[in-house]
């Protein structure tokens, strides 16, 4: 999975706000049940990850699977509060810097 969008932290987490997919899907991707908004945030899982603070990036990595058992409840207090809900978790393998800043 390839997502462009802004590097942030919260609480110690690190998260991509305004995730969009760097590429178009070559096939659809299997349904969760309702569409998915175009401003979405990920939390983000690497080393790779905190030197990117505040900078726009395209994070290449693998989407953690959501097997249910959590109820949603695994997230801290302080992510919750975020203005959007979690669209999910990506294990990040590479970064690479698109702007210094976000817009």
């Amino acid at each position: 999975m390839t997502l462009k969008g802004c590097v942030a932290e919260a609480s110690g987490h690190y998260l991509l706000n305004r995730a969009m997919p760097s590429d178009p899907p070559a096939t659809p991707a299997p349904a969760a049940g309702a569409a998915k908004s175009d401003d979405e945030t990920y939390e983000l899982i690497g080393p790779a990850v905190k030197a990117h603070v505040g900078h726009q990036v395209e994070v290449t990595g693998t989407p953690m699977a959501d097997d249910g058992k959590s109820g949603g409840g695994t997230e801290p207090n302080d992510l919750k509060r975020t203005a959007h809900p979690m669209a999910g978790t990506v294990n990040v393998k590479s970064v690479k810097m698109l702007a210094a800043t976000c817009p």
